[in-house]
């Protein structure tokens, strides 16, 4: 985890504005699976937290089905106490039927869940009782814990339209089908972030695209013209995946990513 740390401190030097951290405590890993290990999400941003003063820490993303929803917002809260105003959390479905099972959550209506903890972690953070009994949680944040709907189908996008931001991940057809989503490219992306504004009406939301793969920073130049297409496509944020490989390769790709924004003169 430290080498994971220390790149989190290079990418605040670097000026880039935010980290992320996903959530798989038990995947399968096996050829041709989408599943992966990761570190503990809530661990890993209260170490970032620690050791920087500036950067977004991102769930990327919350799997909301795997944790009952108020300790979530118990945990999420501690750590916005920690770092106020820098949490940021992406809320997904999920999708890995054997993790669910390892877990002893629910597959079936997986989908419906998000949107209820969504509700359920704001009730909570505003210091309402959630139980008959008065319960209540402290410490009440007292900044904003952004939240952001993952996933790309259609009801992600309506859901994110009453939250405060959508959170879309670039699938080919593969990545897609293992992931049980909506097959989405960066030529898809105007047309669907148009609908979801359309959806949100006067309110602003954030549209953070996910790249999962940060061989679009190869080539320079096309890098730099679909990171500015993005922006004028409506997105907000790209967080730009690095595979679990050397943290020297990793730093790489920061820096590559750090320099391809400063030449698209984009903001985030």
């Amino acid at each position: 985890m430290s080498d994971v740390v220390a790149l989190a401190e290079h990418a605040e030097r670097l000026g880039i504005d935010a980290v992320s951290a996903s959530d798989h405590p038990f995947p399968v890993v096996v050829p041709g699976s989408t599943g992966h290990h990761t570190f503990d999400p809530f661990v890993l941003l209260a170490q970032t937290a620690a050791r920087t003063t500036r950067l977004q820490l991102v769930f990327s993303l919350l799997v909301a089905p795997y944790r009952n929803a108020y300790l979530t917002a118990s945990m999420l809260a501690t750590l916005a106490d920690a770092a106020p105003g820098r949490v940021v959390v992406g809320l997904g479905a999920g999708y890995l039927e054997p993790e669910f099972e390892a877990l002893g959550a629910a597959y079936d209506g997986r989908a419906g869940q998000v949107g209820a903890t969504a509700a359920a972690m704001r009730t909570a953070w505003r210091g309402e009782p959630v139980g008959a009994a008065g319960n209540t949680l402290r410490p009440v944040p007292t900044e904003s814990i952004r939240l952001w709907r993952g996933g790309n189908g259609p009801r992600a996008a309506r859901e994110a339209a009453g939250l405060d931001g959508w959170m879309p991940f670039e699938a080919g057809t593969r990545i897609a089908a293992g992931s049980g989503t909506t097959r989405l490219r960066t030529d898809d992306l105007a047309e669907r972030v148009a609908v979801y504004r359309e959806t949100c009406g006067d309110r602003p939301g954030d549209v953070c695209f996910v790249r999962t793969s940060p061989s679009w920073l190869v080539d320079r130049p096309r890098a730099v013209d679909e990171l500015g297409r993005l922006a004028q496509a409506g997105v907000s944020w790209v967080e730009s995946g690095t595979p679990g490989r050397t943290p020297a390769e990793a730093k790489d790709d920061l820096e590559r990513l750090a320099e391809v924004r400063a030449e698209a003169a984009v903001s985030s």
